[in-house]
């Protein structure tokens, strides 16, 4: 259902589950990301807190797509031009093409 499906952007507290779900990505499609896992495994919890709250402002933030209280993927939009607002990056991108319960044991979010 699609009463089910939120956007919305990270908070601080959705640190780890954003981190568990950067590193089942990676596992599952490292040439998508261009990193190796075990390198993206050494950044911890900081390293994600600190990315939410660089994103945090008016033009830019690190978007979670949650079903059913499970976060599902992941974006990361900013402004790139601050003279042309119509400019601007999206990267991060990441999400599950097939969901199933053992994926989201670590992912559950309060929404």
């Amino acid at each position: 259902m699609f009463k089910e499906i939120k956007i919305r952007k990270a908070k601080v507290s959705d640190a780890e589950a954003l981190r568990n779900l950067r590193l089942q990505l990676v596992k599952e499609n490292p040439k998508t990301y261009g990193v190796v896992f075990n390198t993206e495994r050494r950044k911890n919890i900081q390293y994600f807190i600190d990315l939410i709250k660089k994103h945090s402002s008016f033009d830019s933030g690190v978007f979670l797509l949650i079903k059913n209280r499970k976060l599902i993927a992941m974006g990361l939009v900013r402004r790139e031009n601050n003279n042309d607002p119509t400019i601007g990056y999206l990267g991060s991108l990441g999400g599950f093409k097939k969901i199933s319960r053992k994926r989201f044991r670590k992912n559950t979010l309060r929404v």
